[in-house]
C-alpha cells in the first residue's frame, strides 16, 4: 500500500487530487489543509510521497519539503505562482506547476516514487543551497550596512 500526503490550502485543489489518488489501487491518502497540519502528519506517519503547495500559510512548502525530507519522505512541490515556480526551480526543488493534468500528476508521482532516495538527496541538496544563498544574502547586507555607516560617520560634521 502506498501512503501519500496531500497538502494544499485551496480545499478544492486537495479534494480533486485526493479523489483521484483513492481511486488508484493500492493508495491510502492523507491530507493537510496548511503546513503545521502537514508537519505534524509527516512526523507522526511515513509517507511514500508528498504533494505539497509551494505557498501554505503558516509553514512555507519548502520549509514542509525540508521537514519531509528529513523524515525521509520523497516530495513533490506544487504551484501557480510564477516568483515560486522561478524560486523553486533556481534552487533545484522537484515542481510541478500549477495548472496541471491529473495524467501528468500521477506520471510526475510514479517517477518520484521510483527515485525516492535520489529525490529526498536532491531536496536536501536544495535545502542546503537555499541556506547557503540565505548566508551570503545576509553577510551582503551587513557588509553593506558597515559600509554605509562608514559613510555618515564620514559625512556627520564634528
Amino acid at each position: 500500500m502506498q501512503k501519500i500526503l496531500v497538502v494544499d490550502d485551496d480545499t478544492l485543489i486537495c479534494d480533486v487530487i485526493t479523489i483521484f489518488l483513492e481511486e488508484l489501487p493500492g493508495t491510502e491518502v492523507s491530507r493537510a489543509s496548511g503546513g503545521r497540519q502537514g508537519a505534524e502528519k509527516l512526523r507522526e506517519s511515513h509517507f511514500d510521497l508528498a504533494l505539497i503547495d509551494g505557498t501554505l500559510p503558516e509553514i512555507s512548502g519548502v520549509a514542509l519539503a525540508g521537514i519531509a525530507a528529513n523524515e525521509d519522505t520523497p516530495t513533490l512541490l506544487m504551484s501557480g505562482h510564477p516568483q515560486v515556480n522561478d524560486y523553486l526551480e533556481r534552487f533545484g526543488f522537484p515542481y510541478l506547476e500549477k495548472p496541471f493534468s491529473l495524467t501528468q500528476l500521477l506520471a510526475e508521482s510514479r517517477q518520484i516514487i521510483a527515485n525516492a532516495g535520489e529525490n529526498v538527496r536532491k531536496i536536501k541538496e536544495s535545502m542546503d543551497l537555499m541556506r547557503a544563498n540565505m548566508e551570503l544574502l545576509a553577510q551582503t547586507i551587513a557588509q553593506s550596512k558597515e559600509l554605509l555607516d562608514g559613510i555618515k560617520s564620514q559625512q556627520t560634521p564634528q
